[in-house]
Protein backbone atom coordinates (compact mmCIF):
# COMPACT_ATOMS: atom_id res chain seq x y z
CA UNK A 1 0.00 0.00 0.00
CA UNK A 2 1.06 3.51 -0.74
CA UNK A 3 1.92 5.80 2.14
CA UNK A 4 -0.86 8.25 2.13
CA UNK A 5 1.05 10.20 4.87
CA UNK A 6 -0.68 12.28 7.64
CA UNK A 7 -4.40 13.92 7.84
CA UNK A 8 -5.34 16.96 9.23
CA UNK A 9 -9.15 18.06 9.62
CA UNK A 10 -9.32 21.75 9.60
CA UNK A 11 -11.80 23.09 12.60
CA UNK A 12 -14.95 24.65 10.88
CA UNK A 13 -15.49 28.11 10.65
CA UNK A 14 -16.21 30.14 13.47
CA UNK A 15 -16.06 27.13 15.68
CA UNK A 16 -13.52 26.14 18.62
CA UNK A 17 -12.19 22.26 19.42
CA UNK A 18 -12.63 21.64 23.43
CA UNK A 19 -10.26 18.61 24.27
CA UNK A 20 -11.59 16.10 26.05
CA UNK A 21 -11.18 15.84 29.96
CA UNK A 22 -12.66 14.41 33.14
CA UNK A 23 -14.43 15.84 35.96
CA UNK A 24 -16.12 14.25 39.43
CA UNK A 25 -19.91 14.30 39.29
CA UNK A 26 -21.50 15.18 42.54
CA UNK A 27 -21.27 15.68 46.05
CA UNK A 28 -18.66 17.60 47.11
CA UNK A 29 -16.98 17.69 50.32
CA UNK A 30 -19.01 20.80 51.91
CA UNK A 31 -22.51 18.52 51.33
CA UNK A 32 -22.02 16.92 54.56
CA UNK A 33 -25.20 14.83 55.63
CA UNK A 34 -25.72 13.69 51.71
CA UNK A 35 -21.92 12.54 51.34
CA UNK A 36 -22.60 8.79 52.82
CA UNK A 37 -25.93 8.27 51.05
CA UNK A 38 -24.60 8.68 47.18
CA UNK A 39 -20.80 9.35 46.22
CA UNK A 40 -19.36 10.70 43.46
CA UNK A 41 -18.46 9.77 40.24
CA UNK A 42 -16.09 10.64 37.45
CA UNK A 43 -17.37 11.56 34.11
CA UNK A 44 -15.32 11.74 30.73
CA UNK A 45 -15.92 14.10 27.99
CA UNK A 46 -14.84 13.80 24.34
CA UNK A 47 -13.45 16.24 22.37
CA UNK A 48 -16.33 18.48 20.53
CA UNK A 49 -16.41 21.79 18.56
CA UNK A 50 -18.46 25.26 19.86
CA UNK A 51 -19.80 28.53 18.51
CA UNK A 52 -17.15 30.41 19.71
CA UNK A 53 -20.08 33.54 19.72
CA UNK A 54 -22.20 33.26 22.70
CA UNK A 55 -25.66 33.57 22.33
CA UNK A 56 -28.60 34.42 24.34
CA UNK A 57 -31.45 32.15 24.55
CA UNK A 58 -33.91 34.87 23.42
CA UNK A 59 -31.06 35.50 20.56
CA UNK A 60 -31.59 32.19 19.26
CA UNK A 61 -35.49 31.88 19.55
CA UNK A 62 -35.15 34.91 17.52
CA UNK A 63 -33.09 33.49 14.67
CA UNK A 64 -35.09 30.62 14.46
CA UNK A 65 -38.59 32.56 13.85
CA UNK A 66 -36.53 34.33 11.36
CA UNK A 67 -35.45 30.93 9.66
CA UNK A 68 -38.98 30.04 9.98
CA UNK A 69 -40.64 32.91 8.28
CA UNK A 70 -38.50 33.06 5.57
CA UNK A 71 -38.90 29.26 5.01
CA UNK A 72 -42.71 30.03 5.09
CA UNK A 73 -42.29 33.18 2.83
CA UNK A 74 -40.21 31.58 -0.08
CA UNK A 75 -42.76 28.23 0.62
CA UNK A 76 -45.47 30.94 -0.06
CA UNK A 77 -43.89 32.66 -2.79
CA UNK A 78 -43.18 29.61 -5.00
CA UNK A 79 -46.60 28.73 -4.84
CA UNK A 80 -47.85 31.74 -5.56
CA UNK A 81 -45.50 31.65 -8.98
CA UNK A 82 -46.77 28.38 -9.54
CA UNK A 83 -50.77 29.23 -10.11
Amino acid sequence: MPDRGDWYQPDPLWYVIHSQGSYNMGNNDQDVPYSQISGSKTVTVSAFYMDETEITNNEYRQFVYWVRDSIAHRKLGESIEDQ
